[in-house]
């Protein structure tokens, strides 16, 4: 099985679980709306929203960059040789990996620290902080993969 084949499933996870936490967010703030008018809202609504929001962004990033969906400058880009291009993919492409790279250490170190503490979100007393740095920390990681499969793609000839 190709480095591409392999990234592209774990890619399309990545989608899933994206969809299913915009899904999530919608079900949710329609509840709470309805149950407003009820006045009974949705306690700790507006923490599981900004969550569920920071799910679907973070896991829909490395999607983005493997559809290639991404705001690109093709403006200047385009203007130098190919040579220069492919050397300038690689870099970005190398820079975008050390960085998430480095967010991932950080988001898994403060999931530990969090888990040590025990700590539990402000109005939802039943939700542990400690999950949330760890899935955004695996989304970084689906990121990483892209940009690494990428770059095999770039140092193999191919165009990526």
């Amino acid at each position: 099985m190709k480095v591409a084949d392999g990234v592209s499933k774990v890619v399309k996870v990545m989608e899933g679980v994206a969809v299913l936490a915009l899904w999530c967010i919608m079900v949710l703030t329609a509840s709470d709306v309805v149950s407003g008018m009820f006045r009974r809202p949705i306690a700790g609504a507006y923490d599981l929203v900004g969550i569920g929001s920071g799910i679907a962004v973070s896991f829909s990033l490395a999607v983005t960059s493997w559809k290639k969906q991404h705001i690109m400058i093709d403006t200047i880009y385009k203007r130098f040789p190919a040579t220069v291009q492919a050397l300038w993919a690689v870099v970005l492409r190398s820079v975008n990996g050390i960085v998430f790279a480095v967010l991932i250490v950080y988001l898994f170190g403060l999931s530990f620290d969090l888990t040590r503490t025990g700590d539990v979100c402000g109005t939802v007393p039943w939700l542990p902080l400690w999950p949330i740095p760890l899935i955004l920390g695996c989304a970084c990681l689906g990121q990483c993969l892209v940009m690494l499969s990428d770059l095999v793609g770039l140092l193999r000839g191919g165009r990526t």
